[in-house]
């Protein structure tokens, strides 16, 4: 885990955000430089997207980014290998990352054959920390949120914010 003083530098809350696009959506969003992503980030309507179903921003980055620094745990990939959304583009740590519909169903597939029990005892996550019925809810919800993507066609957008 963190280091306290480490921890302290960094800011409130480091919102991982995941969003399902369109590859139509995905290219007005190139086209419009960003600024439709801006829109729908400040939940102004946008045609083809819903803030309710597209979006999941359930985790904090800094509770994951032991496993993104690790180069065989899939949660690495999330966040190094996207292609950037929009040159020049950025959210409040970098530049958002585009996962084609192809990608994301890669992307799926690595989770799904990832051994999250593993990744947990190596993480240093205490059970009891988690008192809901998944104690690998990281996981659990980032291969939902895929899995509808892939089942809708959908690339995924990665960042955060």
């Amino acid at each position: 885990s963190l280091h306290p003083t480490r921890k302290a530098r960094l800011p409130m809350s480091m919102p991982v955000v995941f969003i399902k696009v369109s590859p139509s959506l995905h290219q007005r969003i190139v086209d419009s430089e960003g600024e439709l992503l801006r829109q729908m980030s400040d939940m102004r309507p946008v045609e083809g997207f819903s803030h309710g179903s597209d979006v999941f921003e359930e985790l904090d980055y800094r509770d994951i980014s032991n496993w993104v620094s690790d180069n065989a745990n899939p949660f690495s990939r999330l966040f190094n290998d996207g292609k950037v959304l929009v040159d020049g583009f950025e959210w409040s740590s970098g530049p958002p990352g585009y996962f084609s519909p192809e990608e994301a169903r890669e992307i799926l597939q690595e989770f799904q054959g990832y051994d999250v029990a593993d990744a947990y005892s190596d993480f240093g996550v205490e059970d009891e920390e988690y008192e809901d019925d998944d104690p690998h809810w990281h996981f659990t919800s980032v291969i939902e949120f895929f899995q509808r993507a892939v089942s809708e066609g959908k690339g995924v957008i990665v960042g955060v914010a």
